[in-house]
């Protein structure tokens, strides 16, 4: 049995969700590697709070309360995130139907 649709759907799913996972870390590239990584950990838990499967909320504590640029990241990734979550599409269609050759 010929395996070609299905591998390539496989891989449009997994670019997918490498772009998606990406857009979240790429918000802030000449940001302090405080804020970036209070973003990164605001943007996941943004997408948490939106309902989004396989994203938890994320945040240190100590960093939250003692550095401003990590506070900062994170307030803006989560807002950020939050709001593309709520107000994009819920499921992206990676599946396309593919014609049997004949």
């Amino acid at each position: 049995m010929f395996e070609g649709p299905r591998i390539v759907s496989s891989a449009i799913r997994a670019l997918g969700t490498a772009i998606l996972l990406a857009g979240c870390a790429a918000e802030a590239p000449s940001a302090s590697p405080a804020y970036r990584a209070g973003y990164d950990e605001g943007c996941e838990s943004g997408h948490a709070d939106a309902g989004r499967e396989g994203y938890v909320v994320r945040y240190d504590a100590k960093r939250l309360g003692a550095e401003s640029a990590y506070r900062e990241g994170w307030a803006h990734g989560y807002l950020e995130c939050l709001g593309r979550a709520r107000h994009g599409p819920r499921d992206i269609p990676f599946a396309f139907p593919v014609l049997p050759l004949h």
